[in-house]
């Protein structure tokens, strides 16, 4: 029988969780987004196509996360798939810089398939271990606390996207150096990101792997009957629709909002920056309020009101079409409440799913809406692509009615949550003891 080992307390925990978090964002955004589009846009100069591949890949990979539950099964630890397939996965994103390092450049054959295959294997590890920790996690904190630990992550994220994106509009100002000395400085920052990432293992390397929370549920069921079960609970499946509209219609407008904004009309880089900036300044307290609500068993509520709020940025949107780029101002600040949204999000898919076993439907919710929001901005851009003439931008027309559509798909999408609040415990009936948990394999 392992031993008994005493988990630390709650604050102790989401403590080292945010530190863990604080490490991994760091280093999650000196190798991805821009950084990366930046790094990799000369590998892709002569097609088209592979460049974005390189965009879509990300969210294709993460969504096979769904294997997250017989890939436990077969590691027997949800910690263990944790870190070792963050290592794993961050030695696939490092095959990158390595290959320039060693001379990989844009002329280099086979340079742009060698670079989509080493994204596929990274995202493909990192969903599946980021899937188990968050599983992990909502073993470690009581669901009483589950709204302050996801308060603080998301507070994370947007403090360490806020902070990236202001050296980034700083680097704007410098010289810009031959093209070889970016790549190798990319190189570097690749580097630097990828140690970041792994040392955000070692906050919570001496936290326990708990046993499985739910005895009644079959260790080595298979993974189409876990799917079945998921889907067949009413609760869940609604969820899960609202979950998949909103990414489809959030993601539909991705295309069209960069061309408009950058080529059409002309906010440049600098004020890019300035906009996101203050969304994430906003993100940051509506998610520790968000948090708040979240503990005493708001989160359909927040998930209701927020999305019908947040369809409203859309709205701005048209009226930029018409007024000019000082509409997007007020949409930015309306993101801002995606701060609430996202503590939410989590906290109802892990209330929704049954404890500790509920890797496949952090993935349908997550990875999956993701996949979906990749396949909408896809679609908003070949629908733009359609309706662009040679010579000139797409009719404001076309903009107008991408927007109305993604306003209406945004905002019904609201329905799907309604219902009652999941069963808010007591303080008593939540708190893990001693004996549900045993030591690290």
């Amino acid at each position: 029988m392992p031993p008994v080992q005493t988990l630390p307390s709650s604050s102790a925990i989401i403590r080292r969780a945010l530190l863990g978090q604080l490490l991994f964002s760091s280093g999650h955004a000196l190798t991805t987004g821009g950084f990366l589009s930046y790094f990799a846009a000369p590998f892709f100069r002569d097609t088209g196509l592979g460049f974005s591949l390189l965009l879509v890949i990300p969210e294709m990979a993460e969504s096979l996360a769904i294997l997250t539950r017989p890939v436990v099964d077969w590691i027997g630890s949800r910690k263990r798939l944790w870190w070792s397939g963050l290592i794993l996965a961050r030695l696939a994103a490092w095959m990158i810089p390595a290959l320039v390092l060693q001379g990989m450049t844009p002329d280099s054959r086979f340079a742009g398939p060698m670079m989509l295959a080493s994204v596929v294997v990274w995202y493909l590890l990192q969903g599946m271990s980021f899937n188990a920790y968050l599983s992990w996690l909502s073993d470690l904190v009581p669901e009483v606390n589950w709204g302050r630990l996801l308060a603080r992550r998301s507070m994370a994220i947007s403090l360490v996207t806020l902070t990236m994106t202001l050296i980034a509009a700083a680097s704007l100002e410098g010289h810009r150096p031959d093209p070889a000395t970016l790549r190798n400085q990319y190189a570097f920052l690749f580097t630097l990101g990828g140690l970041l990432c792994l040392s955000s293992i070692l906050p919570m390397r001496q936290l326990p792997d708990l046993a499985r929370w739910n005895p009644d549920s079959p260790a080595h069921q298979p993974l189409n009957q876990r799917l079945h079960q998921a889907f067949a609970d009413r609760s869940f499946r609604r969820f899960l629709i609202g979950c998949w509209q909103l990414s489809f219609f959030q993601g539909l407008t991705q295309t069209p909002n960069y061309v408009l904004s950058a080529k059409i009309l002309g906010v440049s880089q600098l004020h890019y920056y300035a906009l996101s900036n203050a969304m994430l300044v906003l993100q940051i307290p509506l998610a520790l309020l968000g948090g708040r609500w979240v503990d005493r068993g708001q989160d359909r509520r927040i998930m209701v009101w927020g999305v019908l709020g947040l369809s409203l940025a859309m709205g701005c949107w048209e009226l930029a079409t018409w007024w000019g780029p000082g509409w997007l101002i007020p949409a930015y600040l309306i993101w801002g409440g995606f701060g609430l949204i996202n503590v939410a999000l989590i906290s109802l898919t892990f209330k929704l799913a049954p404890r500790s076993d509920n890797t496949a439907h952090l993935a349908l919710s997550r990875q999956l809406g993701g996949l979906l929001a990749a396949v909408a901005g896809i679609t908003g851009g070949l629908v733009l692509s359609h309706f662009t003439p040679e010579a000139g931008p797409a009719p404001m027309k076309v903009f107008r009615g991408i927007y109305l559509v993604s306003w209406i798909g945004r905002a019904t999408a609201a329905y799907w949550f309604l219902g009652p609040e999941p069963v808010h415990p007591t303080q008593e009936e939540s708190v893990r003891t001693a004996a549900n948990s045993e030591s690290p394999s």
